[in-house]
Formats: structure tokens, C-alpha cells, sequence
């Protein structure tokens, strides 16, 4: 997710998550350990979605 928001532009990416660059940067790098809001926040702005199935 990281490298789609780098290259798609933090700065936008940042705004429309609702959050800092600064704070999108530090929670996207590899130490990084951000809220769910952030997470959710970055994949609407992507247009990503995650979906949960019933394991058989």
C-alpha cells in the first residue's frame, strides 16, 4: 500500500485520508504501526477495499 501511495502522491494521498504527510509517511514505512482509521482512510482514498469470507 505504501508504494501505490508514493506513487499516486502523499501529499494527496495524505489529504484525502485526512491525516498528515508526516504522519502517513512514518505509519506507511516498514516501522510503521498505524491507526485503522489511517489504513481505512488510505484505502478509500486509493479505492481499495478489503473483503472477509467465512473460512470452509
Amino acid at each position: 500500500m505504501a508504494t501505490v501511495a508514493r506513487a499516486r502522491g502523499m501529499t494527496e494521498i495524505a489529504k484525502a485520508a485526512d491525516v498528515t504527510r508526516q504522519a502517513l509517511y512514518k505509519g506507511l514505512s516498514e516501522a510503521g504501526d498505524p491507526k485503522l482509521s489511517t489504513v481505512l482512510g488510505v484505502m478509500k482514498a486509493l479505492s481499495m477495499k478489503v473483503t472477509v469470507e467465512a473460512g470452509v
